[in-house]
C-alpha cells in the first residue's frame, strides 16, 4: 500500500476514531459478481449517526485471469455494543459466503472477526489499527494478489456535497438519511380521521412498510410581523429506493385526500420536489412537459416512480436546504419561527412480526383502486 493511500485512510479514520467510533470493513462486492450491494436491513441502521466509504482493491482468484476488482465497505458509527459488530459482520459473511470481516473497537483495538454460518466464533487479534490491516485481511481472504488501491468519502457527502448536515438536526435524524434515502415530509394535521380512511393511522403504515420516521413540530407566526404563533406537526418517512414505489402506492390509497394535496419528496442527491398525491395527467410527466426541473440529471427517474400511481409533480426547488424548505412553506403560508423533533416522540423499529404480517396487508392495499375525498 502506497504511503499516500495511507495518508488518504488515516485522514479519513481519524476522526471517527477521534470520537471513539467503531469501524467494521467487510467485503461487500466480491471478484465475479457485479451490481448493486443488497442493503442491510433497518434493524442494523436505525437511529445511527452512521457513515459508509467504499474501499477499492484488486485480487486475481478462482481461476479469473488477471487481476479483478475487488470492494470492501467500511462502516463507521458512535457505538461499542458488540452485538452491533457480530450481527453485521454475520450478515456479510453469509451474504457472499466470504469467512471473516475486519473490527476495530472504538479503543483502536483491531480484530480479523471470523464466523460460521453467520455466528462469530473467534478473533484474530492484529493489534492497534493501521491501514495495512486492510490488505492483511483481504489477503487473508484471496490470497497474496489482493492490493487496496482506493477509499472513498463519506458516500452520503458525495451525493449531496452541498448540504450543512446541522441543518437537518432541525428534522430529528434527517441528517442521517439525507443523501442515502428519499425523504417525504408531510403535516400531520391536515391527514383525515381514521374512521374516513380505514384502521391504519400514519404510523401503522410506516410499520408494516419496515421504514423509519420522525415527527416534527413546526411553529409559525401568521403574519411575517405578527408574533402570534400556532404549532403544527409533520412527519419525516426515510425510504429507501427499493421500498419508494411501494410507499406511494400505499399511502395514496389510504391517507391522501385532497385535504392534503401536497408532499415535499427529498431525494438521494438533495433535490426537493413538491408533490401531490393526484394528477390530471394520464400518461404522467416529463421533463418536456416540465422544463424547470431538467437541470436535476436524475429527474426522469424519479418522474417514472410518480408517474406508475400517477402522482404530480407540481415544482422542483431545487436543493434542498433549510433556506429553501422555508421558502417553500412560505408559498403555503406557513411563515416558519422554529423547527425541532417532537421531543415525546421516540421511534421504536417495527416487530419482527410486523414487517412479516405486513407484507400481507400492503399487497391487499395495493389492490384496492385509488379513491380520492
Amino acid at each position: 500500500m502506497n504511503q499516500g493511500l495511507v495518508r488518504q485512510i488515516n485522514d479519513i479514520v481519524r476522526p471517527y476514531r477521534e470520537a471513539r467510533m467503531g469501524l467494521l470493513i467487510a467485503i461487500s462486492n466480491p471478484v465475479g459478481r457485479s451490481g448493486p450491494t443488497p442493503p442491510l436491513t433497518w434493524h442494523y441502521m436505525i437511529g445511527r449517526n452512521w457513515y459508509k466509504h467504499m474501499i477499492h482493491g484488486t485480487a486475481s482468484v478462482n481461476g479469473v485471469h488477471g487481476q479483478q476488482p475487488v470492494e470492501m465497505t467500511l462502516f463507521a458509527w458512535p457505538e461499542d455494543r458488540i452485538v452491533d459488530w457480530h450481527s453485521v459482520g454475520g450478515w456479510y459473511t453469509q451474504q457472499y459466503g466470504y469467512p471473516c470481516v475486519l473490527c476495530v473497537s472504538p479503543t483502536g483495538h483491531t480484530k480479523m472477526l471470523r464466523y460460521d454460518n453467520g455466528k462469530m466464533r473467534y478473533g484474530d487479534d492484529l493489534g492497534p489499527w493501521d491501514p495495512s490491516h486492510i490488505e492483511d485481511y483481504g489477503m487473508a481472504v484471496f490470497g497474496k494478489s489482493y492490493a487496496c488501491t482506493a477509499i472513498d468519502g463519506d458516500y452520503r457527502c458525495m451525493q449531496f456535497p452541498e448540504f450543512n448536515r446541522k441543518e437537518g438536526t432541525h428534522f430529528g435524524a434527517l441528517s442521517d438519511y439525507i443523501g442515502s434515502e428519499y425523504i417525504l415530509l408531510f403535516p400531520k394535521s391536515r391527514i383525515c380521521s381514521a374512521s374516513k380512511v380505514g384502521r391504519h393511522s400514519i404510523e401503522d403504515l410506516a410499520n408494516i412498510c419496515n421504514i423509519p420516521y420522525d415527527m416534527v413540530e413546526q411553529t409559525y407566526l401568521y403574519e411575517p410581523d405578527d408574533p402570534t404563533e400556532y404549532k403544527e406537526t409533520f412527519y419525516a418517512l426515510y425510504v429507501r429506493k427499493a421500498r419508494l414505489q411501494e410507499v406511494f402506492g400505499v399511502y395514496k390509497r389510504t391517507l391522501m385526500c385532497r385535504d392534503i394535496n401536497w408532499m415535499i419528496c427529498v431525494t438521494p442527491r438533495g433535490y426537493m420536489y413538491h408533490i401531490s398525491p393526484f394528477t390530471n395527467s394520464k400518461t404522467g410527466l416529463t421533463t418536456d412537459s416540465l422544463p424547470n426541473i431538467a437541470y436535476d440529471p436524475h429527474a426522469d427517474e424519479f418522474l417514472a416512480l410518480l408517474a406508475k400511481d400517477k402522482w404530480e409533480l407540481c415544482g422542483n426547488y431545487g436543493r434542498f436546504s433549510l433556506y429553501t424548505y422555508k421558502s417553500f412553506m412560505e408559498t403555503h403560508d406557513r411563515y416558519i419561527k422554529t423547527i425541532s423533533p417532537n421531543p415525546t416522540f421516540t421511534y421504536c423499529p417495527p416487530t419482527v412480526m410486523t414487517v412479516v404480517t405486513g407484507h400481507n396487508i400492503i399487497q391487499k392495499i395495493l389492490k384496492t383502486p385509488c379513491v380520492l375525498a
